[in-house]
């Protein structure tokens, strides 16, 4: 057999012969960014050439990517990026995984990472709103198919994270309900005294206490997680406040009590119209105690109270269809700002974090106040004095 000839090669490339192809093929070796010793085999020598060259220049901007963890699938990076979440709450958590394990990894989870470009998350996206599912739902996915590939572009598998700001189409519009005082009580008083069943009794007794939680619900604005993990020790009678402190979250089917909504307490007050009933409904339990727990004990089944009482309750009522149990707080909102309260005061009773826009339409005061700064702004047009105004000019081009 006769020797061959290699061909020859700048630095870095290394000619071997391919029995298999019967031609020669070209090795580039390189040193990643971590040090490790690298190569890639390429067919022709113009292509090995390209590849050292943008792999050299990659890796002097800062932008070389990992080809080993490019080729890993989406399944391995659900796997790393759920190990990452720690720091949330278990009720958190198990929403990323419940949405990972229903939607991202079916459709993408044996694709390599590197091949999720943006037309692949459009398609996916989109494929989820044809199959029917919710906005929620469809928001949920993105969330966790853009965490692992941000999880995936910070470890240089891939070059940036092509879920990040993907679209996914608008909301359908839902009907917000808010209930008057009075439907409030008409909604109580359902609760309390369901009608009995034709081929039998419908209750053991009536529900008192839950009829007061559905007033507390309606005058305090707690969400149904906060109003079943209320314990006495956190109702200040005294002083008429309720210390929201702890909120009832479902992990896996599984009740337990943890901290509520993005960690937030606060204190909410308490009409005067309910201490006498909180007074004689929370004598004689103790400070521990659940001050709405299930009829039979332990801590409340919100699924449970919501269609067994709640929904019948509803329509004995007369009460709009779309009433939901958080028409409730809805409904506190709404009270509220009739009352005269801020939009900020009304956010600091709820516990959000920013304005909702589900109630921007009941704070028109705002709107009034501009309209009439901006009508005072015109009568002392001839007043004010020039230079205010190029002063003021000038800061809001800054």
């Amino acid at each position: 057999m006769t020797a061959r000839k290699a061909p020859a090669t700048p630095p870095g490339i290394t000619p071997r012969w391919s029995a298999r192809r019967n031609g020669w093929t070209y090795l580039v070796r390189y040193r990643a960014p971590d040090g490790s010793s690298r190569g890639k085999t390429c067919t022709t020598l113009a292509e090995a050439k390209r590849y050292a060259s943008t792999s050299t220049a990659d890796r002097a901007r800062g932008d070389w990517l990992d080809p080993a963890k490019g080729r890993r699938d989406v399944d391995a990076w659900a796997d790393e990026y759920l190990r990452t979440l720690g720091g949330l709450k278990p009720s958190t958590r198990r929403r990323y995984e419940s949405v990972l394990d229903a939607h991202v990894r079916p459709a993408l989870g044996a694709l390599p990472i590197a091949a999720v470009d943006q037309a692949t998350v459009r398609a996916f996206l989109s494929g989820l709103r044809d199959e029917g599912y919710s906005r929620g739902t469809v928001h949920n996915a993105r969330t966790a198919l853009s965490g692992l590939l941000g999880l995936a572009a910070d470890a240089g598998a891939v070059r940036s994270n092509t879920a990040r700001g993907a679209r996914i189409g608008k909301a359908a519009q839902v009907e917000q309900v808010f209930l008057t005082a009075a439907q409030v009580e008409v909604l109580a008083d359902a609760i309390e005294t369901p009608p009995v069943r034709k081929h039998g009794e419908h209750r053991t007794a009536t529900y008192p206490a839950l009829a007061l939680a559905v007033r507390v619900a309606a005058y305090t604005g707690l969400r149904a997680g906060e109003l079943w993990a209320l314990r006495v020790r956190n109702v200040d009678l005294l002083r008429r406040r309720l210390h929201v402190v702890e909120a009832v979250v479902d992990v896996a089917g599984k009740q337990s009590v943890g901290t509520p909504k993005n960690g937030r307490r606060r204190t909410v007050p308490l009409p005067a119209h309910l201490v006498d009933q909180l007074v004689t409904h929370v004598a004689g339990l103790d400070a521990d105690a659940l001050v709405f727990a299930a009829p039979r004990g332990g801590i409340m089944r919100h699924g449970r109270f919501y269609t067994d009482l709640y929904r019948p309750a509803v329509v004995r009522a007369g009460l709009p269809a779309a009433t939901v149990f958080h028409s409730l707080r809805h409904t506190c909102a709404a009270l509220l700002a009739a009352a005269g309260l801020t939009e900020l005061e009304v956010m600091a009773q709820l516990g959000h974090e920013a304005p909702v826009a589900t109630y921007r339409h009941l704070f028109p005061g705002n709107l009034d106040r501009a309209a009439a700064a901006l009508d005072r702004a015109y009568e002392l047009r001839d007043v004010v004095d020039a230079d205010v105004l190029d002063l003021t000019a000038a800061r809001g081009r800054r």
